[in-house]
């Protein structure tokens, strides 16, 4: 697949001035492509404000504010350092919330074998005093009141995916969270993988619309008002070959039509070390933000 002479200059003045500045600054510390550090830039942005808000375009289409990156950089742009720089709150972020829910999913697990106990020998009493003809309102009556104790199940707050089955994602936004990103600095894992194998789910994803589904001996489930951002940055090579695998089911299905494709011009052979630059008010002010 051809793009062309990769474009020298990325359109900065385009952006607003708290990722604009960002943007020079991140590019300033990795030394990468301009363009490069402002797609991965653009999917940060994306990832944390698609559960926020919506776009509302002529008035009367309303749709999600998600974006889709295609970026195509050859190994050694520091892909992986503008990756870690710019997504770092929001990996920080993921690994404190699962922290949480490992701690609140212990707990609740050892409450819920209580209750079973205690379920267990109510209905044990229960049976016999049917058995005998002898009063069970007190016992149903704690049966009640047991079931209305019943906590639910802690809620998973996963929003990064970087190599998972499209059911997998399928059943995270079936939950109670549906907002993720399908990242990823080496995305050669997810061409050649699972995750973008049923492009259909992915582009409805895109348009923010409903998807029933259907499996196998367990109800049906509702995907309903779910955000995706798809931030993925590949070597040149990888994709090629995957467009000669899947590019006409690509094309066709309007998948490449949702993403902003990029071949930003390479740094290789231009990127010095002048002393260490530390991060500043930029960047800070733009993951704070």
């Amino acid at each position: 697949m051809s793009f062309g002479q990769p474009c020298d200059e990325f359109p900065l003045s385009s952006l607003p001035p708290l990722i604009r500045d960002a943007v020079i600054e991140a590019q300033q510390i990795t030394q990468a492509p301009l363009g490069l550090v402002a797609a991965s830039a653009l999917g940060a942005v994306s990832l944390v404000c698609q559960n926020l808000i919506d776009v509302c375009r002529l008035n009367t289409l309303r749709g999600p504010v998600s974006l889709f990156f295609l970026t195509l950089a050859e190994s050694g742009e520091r892909k992986t350092a503008v990756d870690k720089l710019l997504m770092k709150p929001l990996y920080q972020q993921e690994m404190q919330l699962y922290s949480r829910y490992k701690s609140e999913l212990a707990v609740w697990k050892n409450k819920e074998e209580l209750l079973k106990a205690q379920k267990k020998a109510l209905l044990s009493k229960l049976n016999k005093e049917l058995r005998k003809g002898a009063d069970e309102s007190e016992t149903l009556r704690q049966l009640e009141v047991l079931q209305k104790n019943s906590a639910e199940e802690p809620v998973r707050y996963k929003f990064i995916f970087n190599d998972a089955t499209t059911a997998a994602i399928k059943n995270q936004l079936c939950g109670k969270w549906r907002s993720v990103g399908i990242m990823s600095d080496e995305a050669g894992i997810i061409f050649d993988g699972y995750t973008l194998s049923e492009l259909p789910f992915i582009n409805k994803m895109w348009d923010g619309s409903v998807l029933s589904v259907d499996r196998k001996n367990e109800p049906e489930q509702m995907i309903e008002n779910a955000r995706m951002t798809l931030s993925l940055m590949v070597q040149p090579g990888l994709f090629d070959r995957y467009m000669e695998r899947k590019g006409s089911v690509a094309r066709d299905s309007g998948f490449l039509a949702r993403c902003l494709i990029s071949k930003p011009a390479t740094t290789q052979g231009n990127a010095f070390i002048n002393g260490a630059v530390i991060p500043g008010g930029s960047l800070t002010a733009f993951m704070n933000d």
